[in-house]
Order: structure tokens, then C-alpha cells, then sequence
């Protein structure tokens, strides 16, 4: 009965994904710009967060995709941050659009992240499992047009709650896993969609 109870009480998830185009581009180079949070939720995700999910994002991109140009995250955040210190009225698309031109990329990356809780709790048992939501978008920089995007949104649910999620159940070792786990997994997901997008196995 104990291992029953804890097989069900630990480790299905929901997750959601975006849509997007499935025809394959030509791209050369991909800027990573940091990503943003949204005014209304800045209070709850720290700076941190974001440092850790873009960093996590550039890592996987680096790690799965082939043959394309992942400019320097260092280098990209720099040329943002100059750029939002002498323009601090212009909007993060705009900031990021002239990113991409002054790198002389084809292609930005961006983000927006809209949830990202911890855990309540230690990983055989929580009050209130981790919780991450992110999206993003493949932009031209030249004219701004939305070339693909995705959203990866996850809380961490028993398997009682959701049985369709049995196989993340056994990777997660029937544990509760942490916010930064959960946003590493989303991570992976989402560039693996991008991946799909470009062409590449």
C-alpha cells in the first residue's frame, strides 16, 4: 500500500505547447537575447531566474543544433544592454530587432517568462509542486516578422492526477522535482521543437 500511495503522489505533470509552422527556414545565425518577464509577474521571478533560464536555453541550443551560428550569449546580452541604456523607452522587440542587425544575424531568439515556482516542500513529498511557464519566438530582425515560436507550461501534478504523464513519472524517479529542473526539461523541449523546425534529426 506505502509504495502504491507513493507511485501515485509523485510525478505526472501538465504541459502545454505551442504551435507553429512545421516548413523548414534557412538560417545562418541566432542571436539569444535575455529573457523578459512581463511587469505584472517581475515581483514574483527573480533576475536570477531569468539569468538561469537563458543560460540553460543558449546551453541547448549550442548542445542540439547543428550547423547554424549561436552568437556568443556574452555578447548578446552586452550589445542589449548598451543599447536599452541609451534607448530605455524602446520596447524589447524593438532592443532585440537592433540586436540582431548590429551581430549581423538572420535571426533572434527571445522570451518571455510568465511563471516560475518553486516547490513546497522536499522531492518525496510537497505542499505545492514547482511550476514553470515560457515562451518563445524566432524573429527577423530586419523587419520583425515572427518566424516560430513556442510556449512550454508545466506544474508538476501526482500520477493519480494525471496518468498520461507515466513515462515523466519514471524519468523523475517517482520524485518531486524543483523549478530549475522543470524549466531544464522545458528547455529541452522547446529547442528540440525548434530543431524539428529547421530541419535537423
Amino acid at each position: 500500500m506505502a509504495v502504491c500511495f507513493y507511485l501515485i503522489s509523485c510525478a505526472g505533470a501538465v504541459s502545454e505547447k505551442g504551435s507553429y509552422s512545421k516548413k523548414p527556414i534557412e538560417i545562418h545565425k541566432i542571436v539569444v537575447l535575455p529573457m523578459f518577464t512581463s511587469p505584472e509577474v517581475r515581483d514574483e521571478i527573480s533576475v536570477e531566474r531569468g539569468r538561469f533560464l537563458t543560460s540553460e536555453l543558449y546551453q541547448e541550443l549550442n548542445n542540439r543544433i547543428k550547423g547554424i551560428t549561436i552568437v556568443a550569449l556574452g555578447s548578446s546580452t552586452d550589445e542589449f544592454i548598451k543599447l536599452k541604456e541609451e534607448n530605455p523607452e524602446r520596447g524589447y522587440v524593438n532592443l532585440a530587432m537592433e540586436v540582431g542587425k548590429n551581430l549581423n544575424s538572420d535571426s533572434v531568439l527571445i522570451g518571455n517568462i510568465s511563471t516560475f515556482r518553486e516547490r513546497e516542500g522536499g522531492e518525496l513529498g510537497t505542499a505545492s509542486p514547482a511550476s514553470v511557464a515560457f515562451g518563445v519566438q524566432l524573429i527577423n530582425p530586419n523587419n520583425g516578422e515572427r518566424l516560430w515560436e513556442d510556449y512550454y507550461a508545466e506544474t508538476q501534478e501526482t500520477l493519480l492526477q494525471n496518468v498520461t504523464k507515466i513515462g515523466k513519472f519514471f524519468k523523475r524517479k517517482g520524485k518531486w522535482i524543483t523549478a530549475n529542473q522543470l524549466a531544464k526539461e522545458g528547455v529541452i523541449e522547446v529547442v528540440d521543437n525548434l530543431a524539428e523546425f529547421l530541419g535537423q534529426p
